[in-house]
C-alpha cells in the first residue's frame, strides 16, 4: 500500500509471489487473481495521480439595483486544493469555460449577469503543474 504525497505520473510495478516462491505476471479477471508458477512476475504499469480538487466551494447570487436595470452577480469562493503542486483552476459556467486562476491568487471570482431568474452550474477544477486536472467540485446557483 502507498499513498502519494501529490499529484503527478508514476510508475507503479507490482511483484506476485505466492507461498510456494513461485510467480507470474498477474491475471485479474476482476474477482480473482491468478497465479500459475514461473520464476517471477513483474508487471509495470504507469498511473496518474489526480490532484486534491478545491475544497469549499460555494456561492451566492446578490443584485444590484440600477435606475433602469438590475445586475445580477454571483460570488463564488473556494478554500485551496491540499495538493501543493496546484498551480490553477479552471471556472466553467454551465460547461463552458469562463475563467483561468491563478492558485496564489484570491480564491473567489463574481460573475455579472443581467438575466433574472437564470440558474447556473459552475464546475470548478484544479490543474497541477504538469497539466493534470482534479475531480472537479460543482455548485448549482439559482
Amino acid at each position: 500500500f502507498h499513498t502519494y504525497q501529490q499529484s503527478g505520473f508514476f510508475n507503479v510495478t507490482l511483484t506476485v509471489t505466492n507461498s510456494a516462491g513461485t510467480s507470474v505476471t498477474q491475471n485479474f479477471t476482476g474477482q480473482t487473481m491468478l497465479n500459475n508458477g514461473g520464476p517471477s512476475a513483474t508487471s509495470t504499469l504507469a498511473i496518474t495521480i489526480e490532484p486534491s480538487p478545491p475544497q469549499n466551494f460555494e456561492g451566492h447570487r446578490c443584485k444590484n439595483k440600477f435606475a433602469v436595470q438590475t445586475e445580477y452577480v454571483d460570488q463564488l469562493s473556494w478554500q485551496p486544493s491540499q495538493d501543493p503542486s496546484v498551480v490553477e483552476y479552471l471556472l466553467f459556467r454551465n460547461g463552458v469555460l469562463i475563467a483561468t486562476i491563478p492558485a496564489n491568487s484570491p480564491l473567489k471570482f463574481n460573475v455579472h449577469d443581467r438575466c433574472k431568474n437564470r440558474v447556473y452550474t459552475y464546475t470548478l477544477i484544479a490543474v497541477d503543474q504538469s497539466g493534470i486536472q482534479s475531480p472537479p467540485s460543482i455548485i448549482t446557483v439559482p
